[in-house]
């Protein structure tokens, strides 16, 4: 097999990292949805041990996020409020609430919209250039 096709396997394997479902915070509670199903500002739970669900960033807790199986990265990488995170990798010992910035089915279409230094993503304002969302709650 050539330099291309692994590569294209590599790519495609780190995709179905992503989790089958996701725990839903809503005006209702929590709620358990498969993960396909994520829109751009749904509020998802990550508990402790758990995949995250979709490209997005930390709206409040603190966890290290091991992020080995995208990166390489041996050590987690702490994760707090407006800290950027990414579908498949782990949650630690933390719980996290976390803003969907891109859906799992948009992220296997296309190229992720989440950078470590900014995010660029629909608000009810328009784009935002922003590490944090201050156009969402």
């Amino acid at each position: 097999m050539g330099a291309c096709p692994r590569t294209r396997a590599s790519i495609h394997a780190l995709l179905d990292l992503a989790p089958e479902t996701a725990t839903v915070l809503d005006g209702g509670g929590e709620r358990r949805v498969p993960a396909a199903e994520l829109a751009v500002g749904d509020t998802v739970l990550v508990r402790p041990g758990e995949r995250i669900p979709a490209d997005g960033s930390v709206l409040d807790g603190a966890s290290d996020v091991d992020t080995s199986g995208l990166t390489g990265e041996p050590l987690p990488v702490p994760a707090g409020p407006g800290d950027v995170v990414h579908a498949g990798t782990v949650n630690g010992t933390g719980t996290s609430r976390c803003w969907c910035c891109r859906s799992p089915s948009a992220r296997r279409s296309s190229r992720r919209c989440c950078a470590p230094w900014f995010m660029i993503v629909a608000s009810p304002c328009g784009w935002c250039w922003r590490r944090c969302h201050p156009c969402w709650p």
